[in-house]
């Protein structure tokens, strides 16, 4: 399945902002308010792209009509064990 717009958005800011990062810390011309803002910026975005990645994660996807069914309640501490007797 080929990525969406928004991941591609998404990971183009983080790239660029990544770029921009490393740029400046390697130009050493730069006030270190201005480095470490764009590396806040890029660890913002590059969690926003984790964020959003997961929304394709078809393990994370519940739907509303799923309800917890009678298998996953029967192992509650209300357990009854019949014993029957043989004449």
């Amino acid at each position: 399945m080929p990525p969406c717009i928004e991941c591609t958005e998404l990971w183009d800011v983080y790239t660029n902002l990544r770029f921009k990062y490393r740029i400046s810390k390697s130009v050493g011309k730069v006030s270190d308010d201005d480095i470490n803002t764009l590396r806040d910026a890029s660890e913002l975005a590059r969690r926003t792209f984790e964020e959003h990645k997961v929304t394709h994660d078809p393990k994370t996807r519940v739907t509303v009509t799923e309800a917890p069914r009678a298998a996953d309640i029967r192992h509650s501490q209300t357990t009854a064990i019949l014993l029957l007797r043989q004449r």
